[in-house]
């Protein structure tokens, strides 16, 4: 879907039409597209906003990545919460890999929204000043929703922050009476992008497949 062309513009550069790149420009075009790759990363496997996703760092002073306990805490520690609340979600073991392999900020650079806007136009979606970023947000919550039932769908609302939960254990959190079946959504979501995408989740970094120099995938 149009989820996973966003991975493969990121994991798969193409050239313009006409043009060729290089086994070099198309590593470069992907290390260039690192940070968008990390950005939608974050925001398939929290249904995060697009300043949680950005302000996410796993420093362990900001209590943000409960490695243990696969937990993210989008609201960091000394962080005043808004109405904009910032829950703690479990996320599934792709993406924890992920955030094991990371130290510090998880999307490296302060805004994606150029990149974002570059990436919409190239696949020719519709270009939303006010929402653009807020895509992902929306579609993952809007797969999950048809996927998990209306019955279950609290657990949506928590995820998205639209609903607190009271739960202080962190383990509990995995329960399907409390954000399992959220849990499933996701991971089947993840599952997915993944088939149509090899490697959104689990590839090498770009960086080391720059230094290695070849082409990979």
């Amino acid at each position: 879907g149009t989820i996973a062309a966003m991975f493969r513009y990121c994991l798969h550069p193409e050239p313009p039409k006409g043009k060729v790149w290089s086994d070099k420009a198309i590593a470069r075009q992907r290390l260039h597209r690192h940070s968008l790759l990390r950005f939608l990363q974050i925001s398939v496997a929290t249904w995060c906003r697009p300043d949680a996703a950005h302000e996410f760092s796993t420093a362990p002073e900001r209590g943000q990545w409960i490695s243990v306990a696969q937990v993210v805490h989008l609201n960091p520690r000394g962080r005043a919460q808004t109405n904009k609340y910032r829950p703690a979600v479990p996320v599934p073991a792709k993406f924890a890999s992920l955030l094991d392999a990371v130290d510090g900020p998880f999307v490296p650079v302060d805004s994606v929204r150029k990149a974002f806007e570059t990436m919409l136009d190239h696949l020719g979606l519709p270009r939303d000043r006010e929402t653009g970023l807020k895509l992902i947000r929306r579609s993952v919550s809007t797969i999950a929703r048809n996927r998990m039932g209306e019955e279950r769908w609290r657990q949506g609302e928590l995820m998205l922050g639209h609903a607190k939960t009271s739960i202080s254990d962190l383990y509990a959190l995995f329960d399907p009476a409390n954000l399992g079946i959220a849990l499933e959504a996701t991971t089947w979501i993840i599952d997915q992008i993944e088939a149509q995408c090899p490697g959104a989740f689990t590839g090498a970094a770009p960086e080391l497949k720059l230094v290695a120099g070849g082409r990979n995938g």
